[in-house]
């Protein structure tokens, strides 16, 4: 029997077998952990990023508003993940997971201003702030889809520089009030924002491990699609890195996050394994910034 024929009628057997060798079905040793191949181009707010198979852009779309009333200094921040279905998910199965990856994206940015302070988007406190839509595009995947999607969405956010901003020539009803409709870029009235890029405290990051379980338990960081589907579940690790020594980044672990189907338990222990430990540190070295 070929090995794709195997593959298709047997994928757990056929990826038991690769590892029981020491190697996985795309020729990466296991042990020890070999990441797939990162690129990275952004500027401008816009990302184009690559892991292995697995394509991804993001433009961040920076628009006008007015902030709520119980955050008068704080904009906002909003994700939207573009997915076609791959051959073997339903339209619907791919929304959902667009869906997921999305909300999760923007939580974890969002998590805390460790990671992204959101009243460095304020322009006149109470009145107007800037509110950043990100669009994230999946171009091709080959599994652990939120990983080249939470890549994109930093890269873009990093490379954004939003213009200064002028109140323009249009009167308010009261002194110190701004007309949204008014403000420009052109330098007509008032200065009201300098130009600046974004700040992110901690650079987030994260790393899927497929979980497989047989005489033993495997975790396959990286996972292509069919490890993903020959296991049957994964779990992200997110983490962040903090350019504070001379050593480079250090990873802190935020929060577990279990593949596309609801939130569980993760023990502790289960961060003490070498293959965890391993994919973290190779992802430290994809999320320095250049």
């Amino acid at each position: 029997m070929n090995a794709a024929l195997l593959e298709a009628t047997g994928p757990r057997g056929f990826l038991l077998k690769h590892l029981n060798a020491g190697v996985r079905p795309d020729g990466r040793a296991n042990p020890p952990f070999s990441s797939r191949k990162v690129s990275v181009t952004s500027s401008g707010g816009k990302s184009t990023v690559r892991i292995g198979e697995n394509c991804a852009t993001c433009v961040v779309h920076p628009l006008l508003g007015e902030p709520v009333s119980s955050m008068p200094r704080q904009g906002r921040l909003t994700v939207s993940v573009d997915l076609s279905p791959s051959p073997d998910q339903s339209r619907r199965q791919a929304q959902q997971l667009s869906s997921w990856v999305a909300t999760k994206v923007g939580s974890i940015l969002q998590m805390g201003p460790e990671v992204f302070d959101p009243s460095q988007l304020c322009v006149v406190e109470g009145q107007v702030v800037w509110q950043l839509h990100l669009v994230i595009t999946v171009l091709s995947v080959d599994g652990s889809v939120m990983d080249v999607c939470m890549k994109a969405a930093v890269e873009a956010l990093r490379s954004v520089e939003l213009p200064a901003l002028f109140a323009g020539d249009a009167l308010s009803d009261r002194a110190g009030d701004v007309n949204l409709q008014a403000i420009t870029t052109a330098e007509v009235g008032r200065e009201l924002a300098k130009a600046r890029g974004m700040v992110l405290g901690s650079i987030p990051g994260s790393v899927t491990l497929a979980l497989l379980s047989d005489d033993k338990t495997w975790l396959l960081p990286d996972p292509t699609a069919s490890e993903e589907q020959a296991c049957g579940g994964a779990v992200i690790v997110v983490v962040t890195y903090e350019e504070g020594t001379r050593k480079g980044p250090s990873p802190t672990v935020l929060t577990y996050l279990p593949s596309f189907d609801g939130d569980a338990d993760i023990p502790s222990s289960f961060l003490e394994d070498d293959a965890v430990q391993m994919a973290i540190k190779i992802r430290a070295a994809t999320v320095k910034k250049d």
